[in-house]
């Protein structure tokens, strides 16, 4: 169905009983298992 691979990030905590991680832990994983890849992580700013 997709031609290129595609990441769903679903949840808003519902599935961490299921052992998933929460947003801000996803974020450090996905950070600590990226070896030379360039990154953008925005930068939130309070409104």
């Amino acid at each position: 169905m997709f031609k290129k691979e595609t990441v769903f990030i679903l949840g808003a905590g519902a599935s961490k009983p299921y052992g998933y991680p929460l947003g801000s832990d996803l974020i450090k994983e996905i950070i600590a298992n990226i070896d030379n890849d360039c990154i953008y992580i925005p930068k939130i700013q309070n409104i």
